[in-house]
């Protein structure tokens, strides 16, 4: 498949480099370090990962996630 971004010289730019400049630096965000800082997710794992923990410590199968992981339940809300 070919697209408009096939036929650059130098990727991201539309065209050649002026006479005399040099590209220093071309790179783009790095999507797993992007989600660990900006949107916390290990933070927010560990929070659900806590929540499952202690639904299932307290024996609390009513809810869909407790219900889906505990042993010899299949289904949901079985």
């Amino acid at each position: 498949m070919i697209t408009e971004y096939d036929e650059e010289p130098v990727r991201g730019l539309p065209g050649e480099l002026p006479q005399g400049e040099t590209l220093l630096w071309q790179g783009s965000p790095d999507w797993r370090l992007l989600a660990r800082s900006a949107f916390f997710t290990r933070i927010v794992g560990l929070y659900f990962a806590a929540l499952v923990a202690l639904a299932i410590y307290n024996g609390s199968t009513g809810g869909v996630i407790a219900t889906a992981i505990a042993p010899g339940r299949s289904g949901w809300g079985c």
